[in-house]
């Protein structure tokens, strides 16, 4: 049988992400501050609070799949299910976007190779549609998730080795990259968050199956917030120093960061026409910000400098994606509801 969640941790899942995924939507807006305090909230933001949203996605996938371990065709069942809600609006979405580079005169040269990574089979690159590199990472780790819960479930200590050993394989990856000197080509991005999310996806499989509870006060939030941030602003120095270690220590601090967000998040519902929205957003935030570059476009310089280069109106920006995306999942949902329950897998 499969776990239950409480009601109010099932809310406080459900809101915080909705949070995430405004907050990853704020990582793709542009932020060209370099300057005074608008570079340093871009260190504290773009460059750590923000950089929480994917992790938080991995961390809560693990932990809603481990709740089905242990029953009886759990593993092809919960795979078949997420092939459903996850790779056919893969497929779907790719399919929009190569259907709107096909009008704009920019759809890839035809190869193998591009086919391949439109489907997503070539895991060791980001797909076509590269903002949908989460989605087929989550599906090979929901695939090799055995390999992960079987000894996990055998006790705590087993839990806490498994996240050891995901532990090493990401920082290992880390150190292989800058070994061979890989760590800053164009698609280190994609190496790096792969690494990382395989860790996160273990915690959650770790705090299903062997909860741990740590009461937060607001007090104590506050105080994890406050120091988050002031590790973001030494990372981001250190990195515009030339030092990597700013990256290392932006790594570590995301965890804090994390539970500093969810001591503030409230365990009481959010309208559901917020929370439901959470993977439409994600799907369709690229198409909002190609909308948001036509603004840009169209506005007078000044105007697009100050969205682009100042924290409020980097704010208004992302603000004003989050509420297109929103307003388009919800319009979709009641023109054509069933067509919107397969493109955002049945969410």
């Amino acid at each position: 049988m499969s776990q239950k969640i409480e009601s109010s941790l099932s809310h406080k899942l459900a809101n915080m992400g909705f949070v995430c995924v405004c907050l990853m939507v704020s990582l793709h807006v542009s932020f060209k501050a370099s300057e005074g305090v608008d570079w340093w909230i871009r260190c504290m933001w773009g460059g750590g609070l923000a950089q929480m949203a994917v992790p938080f996605f991995f961390l809560a996938s693990g932990y809603f799949l481990a709740g089905h371990a242990g029953e009886q065709g759990w593993w092809p069942r919960e795979f078949l299910k997420r092939l459903r809600t996850l790779y056919v609006p893969f497929l779907l979405w790719t399919g929009v976007l190569l259907t709107f580079l096909w009008a704009r005169g920019g759809l890839p040269e035809p190869s193998v190779r591009e086919g391949a990574r439109a489907l997503g089979l070539i895991v060791w690159e980001a797909p076509t549609k590269g903002d949908l590199w989460y989605v087929r990472n989550l599906l090979v780790l929901v695939l090799i998730s055995p390999i992960l819960l079987v000894p996990m479930r055998k006790g705590r200590w087993w839990g806490v080795a498994v996240l050891a050993a995901s532990f090493l394989v990401w920082f290992g990856g880390l150190a292989l990259l800058a070994r061979f000197g890989l760590a800053t080509a164009p698609s280190a991005w994609y190496w790096k968050a792969t690494l990382f999310g395989q860790f996160y996806f273990a915690c959650g499989l770790f705090l299903r199956l062997w909860p741990v509870r740590v009461k937060m006060n607001r007090i104590c939030a506050i105080a994890l917030l406050v120091l988050a941030l002031g590790m973001f602003c030494c990372a981001g120095y250190l990195n515009a120093s030339g030092h990597s270690i700013g990256t290392l220590i932006r790594h570590f601090t995301l965890p804090v960061a994390m539970m500093a967000v969810w001591g503030w998040i409230p365990s009481r519902k959010w309208p559901s026409a917020l929370t439901s929205a959470t993977f439409p957003i994600y799907l369709s935030h690229s198409f909002g910000l190609v909308l948001l570059g036509e603004v840009y476009d169209s506005v007078p310089g000044g105007v697009s400098m100050w969205l682009q280069g100042r924290f409020v109106g980097y704010l208004v920006s992302t603000a004003t994606v989050v509420c297109v995306c929103l307003l388009f999942a919800v319009l979709f949902r009641r023109v054509c509801p069933k067509v919107a329950g397969v493109f955002f897998g049945g969410r």
